[in-house]
């Protein structure tokens, strides 16, 4: 949801010649407070989102012991 409304993707091809043409994707910010937003929600969160892949990492070796 905060991807789709904070940023928007286009993607463009450039040159007439297929062997010569590139391919660009660009990125733009449509909302700024909500990235800003995130980013801190995102900055202030990092030690519980680490610990939270950790207890996912154990969970999926127990299931790989029980299996």
């Amino acid at each position: 949801y905060v991807v789709k409304r904070m940023l928007e993707v286009q993607e463009k091809s450039s040159g007439a010649s297929v062997a010569k043409r590139k391919r660009f994707t660009q990125l733009r910010v449509i909302d700024e407070k909500l990235e800003k937003l995130v980013t801190g929600v995102l900055q202030n969160q990092h030690r519980q989102i680490e610990l939270m892949e950790r207890i996912d990492e154990i969970q999926g070796l127990l299931v790989d012991l029980i299996t």
